[in-house]
C-alpha cells in the first residue's frame, strides 16, 4: 500500500500555502443529503430542510423547496449568508405560508451539531423575515395556530410571537428537569415528549400534557409512566398519542409492549393497539384521518429482518396489502416520513428508491420512478493509494465529477476522472482499501469485503462470506504470501488469497470472554501481535495482549508481565492501538493507568520485541506534554525514521514523539485544514517504508481554500519546493534565536547589525503577522508574539543586500 498518513506532510509544512499545485483539478464528491424534515405545503410543494449542498449541479444552502415533479422550485432561494455552516433540524408553516426553520451549527463532513442555533422565520419565497440567534441546544419547534412558535431548548419550552418576541410570561413558567424532543399542539394543548421525570416541579415520566397558558394538564396521566427515552409524538384525529423514535420495554410497570405504544387522550395505555413485534426502535409514526399508521423500525418480514417502513391498520397490525419497503441500513433511526394527495415522501430509501434516498411511493407501495430529485451534499474521500500515474481514492460519496461510481473512483494525476474505473454497486462507505497491482484492489466497507479488478468490476474469484464468529473485516493486513489476516470485534482470522477460511491458522475457542470494538493487531514478521478487552483467549489466561505463532496458537514467549491495569475507571483496562515499528518493538495503546506494574501517564507504552515494557519510554513520556486530543482508539499510526505519528481520524489531533517517548513540538496543521484522513506520495517507498519524501504529496482530507465557495478534498503539494524554501541554509544570518520553543516573547540574535536587517514573521498559511520588535540587549532583539495563537511560524531576516534566512519558531500555549 502506498500511502502514508498526514504527518510526514508535517515535517514539512512550514511553506505548505506556497507548495499548492494550482493546475490540481479538485475533484467534487457527493452524496445523498442528510434529510432532517420533509413539510409538504397546503399547494402540494415540498419543503425540504436538512445538510443540503447541490440540488443536481446547482448549489444549495440546506433548505430547498420541490415542485410536485421533484424538480426544484426556483421561485424559493433561501441563500442565507450564515457565520459558519448551520442545518435545519426542524420546519414547521405559518398560516400566511410563511416558513419557520431551526437551524444549528454543524460540521457536515463528521456529521457534528453543535448547541449553537438559529431560529427564523422566512417567506415563501425564501427571504428572511426575523431571526433569533441567541440560542442555545434548539431541538424541536412546533406552530400553534394563532402562528406563535414553540421552541423546546434543552430543558426548557418557550414560546414566541409571530415576530420571535419573547412571551415572558409563558418562558419563566414551565419547566422541565430534563431535555424535550418533539412538541405538538392538538385541540388546545401542548404536548411534550423527551427524557424528564418532571413537569414544573411535577412527576412526569418523558410524556406530558400542557394547557396553552404552559400549565401541566392534570387530566393527562401517564402514572409511572417509562424511563424510555420518547423522541417523538404523534396524535390522532381522536386524540389518542403515538409515541415514536423510541422502543418501549414497559410502561406503568408492565412489560411486553413489542416496542410501540398509544395512549388513550387521558393519557392511560391504549390496550387495544396491538402492533407488530419490533426488534428496535421505532421511527416517527404518521398518522392518517381514516387512522391508517405509517411507520418504520428494524422488522422481522418474510423471514429476513431489515428497517423497513410499513403500514398498519387503526388497530396496529400490519396491513398486508401494502408490501413493507425495505431502507436502507439504519435508515429507520433517522427517517423522515410526509404522506399527502395519496403520495409517500421518505429519506433513507435509496436500497428501494432513488439512489439518492428522497423517494416517493404510492399508497401500494410502488416505487414512483418519475420522481428522482438529486438532492445531495458534499462527499468525503477518506483514504487512498498511488498506482502508475493514477490515484484511486475512496469514500463516501455517489459521484465525483459528476460520474456516478459508488464509493470509490479512480483519477488522473491531474485531478481529472479517469472514467474507465467505475464501481457500479453501492455496497457502503469505503473503510479500507489497498492496491495489490493493477488489476486487483482489495476493499472492505466492514460489513463488506471484496476485491476489485483494474475497470472497478468485482471479482467473483474472491469469495469472503463471513463464517463462525467473523461477522465482518474491520481491518486487514495482506501478507507478503498473499494471504490476509482479517479482525472484527469479536476475533482474528487469517484467509486465503482468494477469501476464503485459511484452516491451518486456527485459534481454537479465541476470545472466551470480552469481545470489543476497542481492538487492533499488527504484524511482527510472520507472527500477529493483538489486543483488546479479552483476558481469556482460547481457554488460557491472558492479559489482554497476545501474540499468535503462524498456526494461531499463542506464542508464550510474548510476556507482558502484569498487563494492562485501568484504575481509572478500575477494573476496565483494554488494547486498541498496536504497531510494530521498524525493529520489532510494539508500540501499545488503550484504557489503562498501569502496565507491567509501571504507572503509565498516558496510555501509551512500548514494549520490546517479546513484550517487556521500555522504562525509558515511560519516563520520557512522563516528562513530556500530554497527548492533546489524541486517545488512541480508533487512531493511525506511522514510524518515518526516529519519530512516531499518532493522529485521530477525522481530526487534526495528532501526538508526534520520538521512538525514545520524547514529545516533538514543532508539529502543526495549516489553520485552512478542517481535518486529513490520509495523504498519498507518488514515490513509491522502500521496501514498504519511505525513507524521505521528494516528488509529490496528495492529501486527502476537508481544506477551505480563500475565495472558494466549496470545500476541496484533496491537495497536491510539491514536497521539494517547500524544503529547499524554508530549509535554505547558504547564508548564516540569524546567531541564535532563544528561547525556541517560547510562550510569548523571544531574542533575536544576528551575525552582523542589527539595524541592516529587516525581520518578518509569517503563519503557515503565508499570512504575514505585525512584528513587535524591541531592543533586548545591545546586539539581541525581543520579538513579542503574545498577540499570536500558539502554533509554528516562520521568522524571516532579510539583510539590506537581499540576502535572508528563515528560521521556524514555536509558540507553546
Amino acid at each position: 500500500m502506498r500511502y502514508v498518513t498526514i504527518l510526514i506532510l508535517l515535517g514539512f509544512t512550514s511553506a505548505q500555502s506556497q507548495s499548492l499545485v494550482l493546475s490540481f483539478q479538485d475533484p467534487l464528491p457527493v452524496r445523498a443529503a442528510k434529510i432532517e424534515d420533509i413539510q409538504v405545503q397546503p399547494d402540494g410543494k415540498i419543503l425540504v430542510g436538512g445538510d443540503i449542498s447541490f440540488y443536481e449541479n446547482q448549489r444549495v444552502h440546506n433548505l430547498i423547496r420541490l415542485n410536485g415533479d421533484g424538480s426544484l422550485d426556483e421561485s424559493f432561494n433561501f441563500n442565507f449568508n450564515f457565520n459558519g455552516n448551520f442545518l435545519v433540524v426542524d420546519l414547521d408553516l405559518m398560516s400566511n405560508g410563511n416558513i419557520v426553520a431551526l437551524f444549528r451549527k454543524y460540521e457536515s463532513a463528521r456529521y457534528t451539531i453543535y448547541l449553537e442555533t438559529i431560529l427564523m422565520v422566512i417567506s415563501s419565497t425564501g427571504t428572511v423575515l426575523q431571526q433569533l440567534n441567541d440560542i442555545t441546544g434548539g431541538a424541536t419547534i412546533a406552530v400553534q395556530p394563532d402562528d406563535k412558535v414553540l421552541l423546546a431548548q434543552g430543558n426548557l419550552l418557550k414560546r414566541y410571537s409571530n415576530t420571535l418576541q419573547p412571551e415572558n410570561d409563558f418562558n419563566a413558567g414551565v419547566t422541565f428537569n430534563s431535555g424535550l424532543t418533539d412538541i405538538e399542539v392538538f385541540d388546545g394543548k401542548i404536548y411534550v415528549s423527551g427524557g424528564f421525570s418532571e413537569v414544573n416541579g411535577v412527576t412526569r415520566h418523558d410524556v406530558a400534557r400542557l394547557n396553552m397558558n404552559g400549565t401541566l394538564d392534570t387530566s393527562f396521566d401517564t402514572a409511572n409512566g417509562t424511563d424510555d427515552f420518547i423522541g417523538s409524538i404523534t396524535l390522532q384525529a381522536d386524540g389518542k398519542v403515538l409515541l415514536g423514535k423510541c422502543y418501549i420495554n414497559e410502561f406503568n410497570g408492565q412489560p411486553g409492549y413489542r416496542g410501540m405504544l398509544r395512549l388513550n387522550s387521558n393519557g392511560s395505555v391504549d390496550h387495544s393497539f396491538a402492533p407488530p413485534s419490533l426488534n428496535g426502535g421505532v421511527s416517527e409514526i404518521v398518522a392518517m384521518p381514516d387512522g391508517i399508521l405509517y411507520a418504520a423500525a428494524f422488522l422481522d418480514y418474510q423471514n429476513e429482518t431489515a428497517d423497513r417502513f410499513f403500514r398498519m391498520l387503526p388497530t396496529g397490525e400490519l396491513e398486508t396489502s401494502f408490501d413493507p419497503i425495505k431502507l436502507n441500513v439504519f435508515g429507520s433511526n433517522t427517517l423522515n416520513i410526509a404522506v399527502a394527495n395519496g403520495l409517500i415522501l421518505l429519506d433513507n430509501s435509496s436500497i428501494s428508491g432513488n439512489v439518492f434516498g428522497l423517494s416517493r411511493f404510492a399508497t401500494d407501495a410502488s416505487f414512483d420512478t418519475a420522481f428522482k430529485p438529486e438532492v445531495a451534499r458534499f462527499g468525503t474521500i477518506t483514504i487512498g493509494d498511488y498506482y502508475q500515474d493514477k490515484l484511486i481514492v475512496a469514500g463516501d460519496f455517489i459521484r465525483i465529477n459528476g460520474f456516478e461510481t459508488f464509493g470509490i473512483a479512480r483519477l488522473n494525476l491531474n485531478g481529472t476522472l479517469d472514467e474507465t474505473f467505475k464501481q457500479s454497486i453501492d455496497l457502503g462507505s469505503v473503510k479500507q482499501i489497498e492496491i495489490l497491482d493493477e488489476d486487483n484492489i482489495l476493499v472492505s466497507t466492514h460489513k463488506n469485503f471484496f476485491k476489485l479488478s483494474g475497470t472497478g468490476s468485482i471479482k467473483p474469484d474472491f469469495n469472503f462470506i463471513p463464517f463462525e464468529d467473523l461477522y465482518q473485516v474491520i481491518k486487514f493486513i495482506v501478507l507478503p504470501d498473499g494471504k490476509i489476516m482479517v479482525a472484527d470485534a469479536n476475533t482474528i482470522r487469517r484467509l486465503t488469497a482468494n477469501g476464503e477460511k485459511d484452516g491451518t491458522f486456527d485459534i481454537g475457542s479465541g476470545i472466551d470472554d470480552i469481545s470489543s470494538t476497542a481492538f487492533d493487531f499488527d504484524m511482527q514478521g510472520d507472527k500477529v501481535v493483538y489486543g483488546s478487552h479479552f483476558k481469556v483467549f482460547n481457554a488460557q489466561d491472558v492479559k489482554n495482549l497476545i501474540r499468535l505463532n503462524p498456526n494461531g496458537s499463542i506464542d508464550n514467549e510474548f510476556d507482558v508481565g502484569a498487563g494492562p491495569v485501568n484504575n481509572n475507571p478500575p477494573g476496565w483496562a483494554g488494547i486498541s492501538l498496536i504497531k510494530v515499528l521498524d525493529n520489532n518493538e510494539i508500540l501499545v495503546g488503550g484504557s489503562f493507568t498501569d502496565f507491567a506494574g509501571q504507572v503509565v501517564p498516558y496510555r501509551l507504552v512500548k514494549l520490546n520485541a517479546n513484550g517487556g515494557i521500555d522504562l525509558e519510554f515511560n519516563t520520557n513520556q512522563e516528562n513530556s506534554p500530554s497527548p492533546n486530543g489524541v486517545y488512541f482508539i480508533d487512531a493511525q499510526v506511522e514510524q518515518i525514521g526516529s519519530r512516531i505519528f499518532i493522529r485521530q481520524r477525522n481530526s487534526t489531533n495528532l501526538y508526534v514523539i520520538e521512538t525514545n517517548g520524547t514529545v516533538v513540538t514543532d508539529f502543526v496543521i495549516p489553520s485552512q485544514t478542517t481535518f486529513i484522513n490520509h495523504l498519498i506520495v507518488s514515490q513509491p517507498p522502500i521496501n514498504g517504508r519511505v525513507a524521505e519524501v521528494n516528488e509529490d504529496l496528495f492529501a486527502l482530507g476537508l481544506f477551505q481554500q480563500t475565495g472558494k465557495e466549496n470545500p476541496s478534498f484533496i491537495l497536491r503539494m510539491q514536497l521539494t519546493e517547500v524544503v529547499t524554501g524554508v530549509e535554505h541554509k547558504g547564508v548564516k544570518i540569524v546567531e541564535s534565536v532563544f528561547p525556541n520553543a517560547f510562550y510569548d516573547k523571544f531574542q533575536v540574535t544576528l551575525s552582523q547589525d542589527i539595524n541592516k536587517a529587516s525581520l518578518t514573521i509569517h503563519d503557515l498559511t503565508g499570512k504575514e503577522l505585525p512584528v513587535n520588535a524591541s531592543y533586548y540587549s545591545e546586539d539581541e532583539l525581543q520579538i513579542d508574539l503574545s498577540f499570536a495563537p500558539a502554533g509554528l511560524y516562520l521568522l524571516k531576516v532579510t539583510t539590506l543586500s537581499g540576502q535572508s534566512e528563515v528560521i521556524k519558531v514555536v509558540k507553546k500555549q
